[in-house]
């Protein structure tokens, strides 16, 4: 090594650490982006109460009666109904079907769709989510409940000759709507 280097090197060792904080960075992390912020003020920072010591309060509907008169008065409306999570936009009469066996429900059984996210009809719409059940009814009979065509998938590897066919054939269930009503 060269001699200035060298002592350059032991006089940056020797010097006394006044005046330099060893503090830690204050690492913030916002779960919307998933970035890291570093070096940021800890007086930036808000306190937010615990949800445990906050008020519940019931879920009121802002929607008042007055407000729902001209989707009453209209003869033509559409939900947007979530069954497992699920959105199907139906209408009065309409076929949905279901790509999954629902064991509960028996051919012939009148299911109440309670999770309506929208209610509407050409000029007007309703969006909540969900919308309270004293609101809205959306009522549908069970049609069938079958499967589907049986599918045959080629499922390969790499570098493999060998070829495995897996073999489905899913259950679905056909449910009509028979009422969008405004109450």
């Amino acid at each position: 090594m060269n001699s200035l280097f060298r002592s350059a090197l032991r006089s940056s060792i020797r010097q006394p650490l006044v005046g330099k904080s060893f503090t830690k960075p204050v690492s913030t992390r916002f779960f919307n982006n998933s970035s890291i912020l570093f070096n940021q003020n800890a007086s930036n920072t808000t306190t937010t109460t615990p949800i445990f010591n906050q008020e519940i309060k019931e879920s009121s509907s802002s929607v008042s009666q007055d407000s729902l008169w001209p989707l009453k008065l209209s003869n033509e409306l559409y939900a947007i109904v979530k069954v497992h999570s699920n959105p199907f936009l139906v209408t009065k009469g309409d076929i949905m079907t279901l790509p999954y066996h629902l064991k509960t429900a028996e051919v012939g059984d009148i299911l109440n769709f309670t999770d309506v996210s929208c209610v509407g009809s050409r000029n007007f719409t309703l969006n909540d989510d969900p919308i309270d059940t004293n609101l809205i009814s959306v009522k549908g009979v069970v049609i069938e409940k079958t499967k589907m065509p049986m599918r045959i998938t080629e499922v390969t590897k790499r570098r493999n000759r060998r070829v495995r066919h897996a073999i489905s054939k899913p259950h679905k269930t056909l449910v009509r709507v028979t009422e969008i009503e405004l109450k």
